[in-house]
Parts: structure tokens; C-alpha cells; sequence
């Protein structure tokens, strides 16, 4: 009859249902150990990146990056001896001579202060975004989850084509940034004129070398053309801008110049990232499965 046939489908489906719960649990449960094996994976890219952009900070951070005679140039257009003859005299003799001293002088090496910089800055961070990706790579390659993948994407064990045109483009924004701080600065009434004395590009080069060279660490031989230029910058600016003022610029320029890496490394490290599905996913997936299984046979 209608009614046997029914009930007989019913127990079918019921059986049916009940086989389902323990097979679409095991799936889930599956979902999940992808999920942490997903998450391993973007630690180790995560953990090589992060170690990669330290050591890029602290060369920025520790040391000379710019060659000896680039900075000469830049202590012979301010008058590095004359500065020199004014600093023990104190700030304010100093501000005085600002007014003076670059009056007829030959233009500023601001062009190619920049371009070293900029070239140097690019050569630092290729370094260690290859780096970085070399470790990846290697560090993935033996997974067997992946060592497929990263044998199909050779790119993957060098920085990519666009990290260089990228470095690039953000170090003119950042200069181009430092320049424009400079000027704001420059309202002020006081500073006015120690800023068009100089001219406000070859202020903004002060700046520049202010975040990457200090007296800090130099001993014995290291003491040099590194240190008279650390010396020079900071008296300058002080002399122009003032100790508190001075520091804002210094720091606000290596802020920006650590928030541009620190996006350019991020932005290689998703490349491997892009490779694994998202962990939240995954996990999110497992969990609705399991409800709707539960709720069917419920």
C-alpha cells in the first residue's frame, strides 16, 4: 500500500541521514586540519618576513648608508668648518649664521643626496625582500602540502617584479612628503628665514640624513665624516627649526619611511599567502556543516 511504501522510504531516508552525520563530520573535521595547517603556513611567511624587514630596520637604523664622498659634498655646500666654528658659540650665534653663510653658495646637492639615497634604499630592501622570500620558499618547500606549489611559482624565490617600481615610487612620495613637512614648518614666523636662506629642498636633504645618520655606536675609527654629519644636521636644524620641532621631523620621517617598508613587505608577503585558502574560512565552512548536519538529524 501507499502507506507501506511511505514508511518504508521514510526508514530509508532516516538510515540515509544518520550514515551522513558521521561522513559530513569527518569532512569537517578535515576542513579544520587544513585550516591549521593553512595558519603554519602563514606564520612561517609571516615570521621570515618580519625577521627580514628587523634586520632591514636596523641597518637603516645602525649604521652609515650613504658612501663618504656623497656626504661630502653635502658638508662642503653647508660649510661644515664654519658650523663647526659657531657651535660652541650656541644656538643662537649659530641661527645668526645661517642667514650668511649660503648666501652665493653654489647650489645644493639635493639631486644627487637623493638619488643615493634612493638607489641605496632600493638595493637594501631587494636584499631583503629576496630574502625573505628565499626563506619562504625553502621553508614551504618542504611541506609536502606545498613543495607542488612552490615548484610551479619560481618567482616566488626572489622579490617580485614590482617591488622594485614600487620602492621607487613610495621613496619619491616619501621625500616629497619630508619636503612638504618642511615647508609647513617653515610658516612659522621664526623659521622663515633659516629656511629660505638654505632653500627649502636642501632642508628637507637635512632632514633625510638626520634619519638614517647618528653619532650612535661610533667609536674610534667610525668616527669620521659620519659623525661630523650627524653633528651638522642635528645643530642646523635645531638652530633652524628648534629642538622640539626638530625632533617631530626627524621622527616623523622615519615613521613614514617604516610604514612604506613595512607595506612593501607585507604586500610580497601575500603572495604566498594567496597560494592557501583563508584558515577563517575553512573553519567557518566546518562549523556550518556540522549545524546542518545536526539539525537534519535532529
Amino acid at each position: 500500500t501507499a502507506d507501506e511504501r511511505r514508511a518504508i522510504a521514510t526508514r530509508a531516508l532516516a538510515g540515509a541521514l544518520r550514515g551522513l552525520a558521521p561522513l559530513s563530520h569527518a569532512v569537517a573535521d578535515d576542513l579544520e586540519h587544513e585550516a591549521i595547517d593553512a595558519d603554519a603556513l602563514r606564520r612561517i611567511a609571516a615570521s621570515m618576513y618580519a625577521t627580514e624587514l628587523g634586520s632591514l630596520a636596523g641597518e637603516l637604523q645602525g649604521s652609515l648608508i650613504l658612501r663618504a664622498e656623497v656626504l661630502r659634498r653635502w658638508n662642503d655646500f653647508v660649510g661644515a668648518d664654519q658650523v663647526a666654528r659657531f657651535i660652541s658659540t650656541g644656538i643662537g650665534r649659530l641661527r645668526a649664521m645661517v642667514l650668511t653663510v649660503f648666501r652665493g653658495r653654489t647650489a645644493a646637492p639635493v639631486t644627487i643626496i637623493e638619488a643615493e639615497l634612493t638607489s641605496t634604499l632600493e638595493a637594501l630592501g631587494l636584499r631583503h625582500a629576496t630574502e625573505a622570500a628565499r626563506r619562504t620558499a625553502m621553508a614551504w618547500s618542504d611541506r609536502p602540502e606545498t613543495a607542488e606549489v612552490i615548484a610551479g611559482h619560481h618567482g616566488l624565490w626572489s622579490a617580485s617584479e614590482r617591488f622594485r617600481p614600487a620602492i621607487e615610487e613610495g621613496l619619491g612620495e616619501w621625500m616629497r612628503g619630508i619636503v612638504e613637512d618642511v615647508r609647513s614648518h617653515a610658516g612659522r614666523k621664526r623659521t622663515v628665514a633659516q629656511v629660505s636662506a638654505l632653500g627649502v629642498n636642501a632642508v628637507g636633504v637635512a632632514v633625510m640624513l638626520a634619519v638614517f645618520v647618528n653619532t650612535a655606536g661610533l667609536t674610534g675609527a667610525e668616527v669620521g665624516i659620519a659623525a661630523g654629519t650627524a653633528v651638522l644636521n642635528q645643530k642646523l636644524l635645531e638652530a633652524i627649526f628648534g629642538e622640539r620641532a626638530m625632533a617631530e621631523l626627524i621622527a616623523t620621517a622615519r615613521e613614514r619611511l617604516m610604514t612604506l617598508l613595512t607595506t612593501l613587505f607585507e604586500d610580497e608577503r601575500k603572495r604566498f599567502e594567496e597560494l592557501v585558502p583563508a584558515p577563517g574560512s575553512m573553519r567557518e565552512l566546518a562549523t556550518e556543516l556540522r549545524a546542518a548536519v545536526d539539525g537534519i538529524v535532529a
